[in-house]
């Protein structure tokens, strides 16, 4: 009886009595109980309202289909669905021509530019010890 007793509480397991039993709450409670408090009642009329309101207000918005024949005027802006250009290539290659024609071909060298270059920080810097 005592190597049961001992096996028992080295095992760390715990009883449960009948008044601990009685406190546990039945799965029906989990579900209910929840229900009968008010802010869980705000909650759900603030749902069906919500639900409501969209059911009202989704007939309101309607896309117009509108068909259009080419010539016709819009009433409204229309939108493209996607950006695109549309490139005029006879008037493209005429502006080529003409900038490709209208740009000077001459190449001008300065021998110079290299010298003056490296005589403008000279230049600057004694022209500070002056000071």
């Amino acid at each position: 009886m005592k190597d049961k007793f001992l096996k028992y509480i080295k095992s760390g397991k715990k009883k449960p009595s009948k008044i601990e039993d009685s406190k546990k709450p039945k799965k029906s409670d989990i579900i209910t109980k929840p229900l009968i408090e008010p802010s869980t009642h705000r909650v759900i009329i603030c749902i069906l309202l919500s639900a409501v309101m969209a059911l009202l207000i989704s007939p309101r918005l309607k896309i117009p289909e509108l068909t259009y024949i080419p010539g016709d005027i819009s009433k409204h802006n229309i939108k493209a669905p996607e950006a695109f250009s549309v490139e005029d290539k006879e008037t493209t290659e005429i502006r080529i021509k003409e900038t490709t024609d209208s740009v000077l071909s001459v190449y001008d060298f300065n021998s110079r530019l290299k010298m003056n270059l490296k005589k403008g920080p000279c230049i600057f810097f004694n022209g500070q010890k002056s000071f």
